[in-house]
């Protein structure tokens, strides 16, 4: 795991999205009611094994309700800056390792999660085709990696999931 600073400190967004795949902060979010929350976002890796046995891996993952359910006692405050939680990272990859572990040991999770494949627009496209409507045809490159994005992660028998031996487990 590693903590980012972003623009958003609202509800809205849950901060999915902000994060892209190389790395990058988005710019913007779509929360109105802002100073709500902290700005900083713990991105995580995932490998989530199908039912058919195939492994997906989802990278650079911030939600702002998954960290406050599955990984921290309580959010982080607003105004906690990046440089007060640097040496506290290992502790909540541990605590949180542990809540996987113990969720995944009764039942696992659902993952609702979407993908899609990246594109570009091919710059080496000749300027002259055009469409039948006098406009100039875009001509894309799509990638051959596909990008997964987890909307929700919850236990799948959430009555089995020992509730207060997660939270006791969780980074305080």
């Amino acid at each position: 795991i590693e903590v980012h600073n972003t623009n958003c400190s609202g509800s809205g967004c849950d901060q999915q999205g902000l994060l892209r795949p190389n790395g990058t902060v988005e710019t913007s979010c779509c929360c109105q009611l802002m100073h709500q929350f902290s700005v900083l976002g713990i991105a995580c890796n995932y490998q989530i094994t199908l039912p058919s046995g195939d492994l997906i891996e989802v990278s650079n993952h911030m939600s702002r309700s998954i960290t406050n359910v599955l990984m921290l006692t309580e959010p982080i405050r607003a105004g906690t800056t990046l440089l007060r939680v640097q040496n506290k990272i290992a502790g909540v990859y541990e605590c949180y390792s542990n809540v996987l572990q113990h969720i995944n040991d009764n039942g696992g999770f659902i993952v609702t999660l979407w993908m899609k494949r990246g594109r570009s627009l091919d710059r080496s496209v000749p300027a002259d085709t055009a469409n039948g409507y006098g406009r100039q045809e875009r001509q894309y490159v799509v990638s051959d990696t596909v990008h997964y994005h987890i909307v929700s992660l919850v236990p799948t028998n959430p009555a089995s999931a020992k509730w207060d031996e997660i939270y006791g487990m969780k980074y305080d």
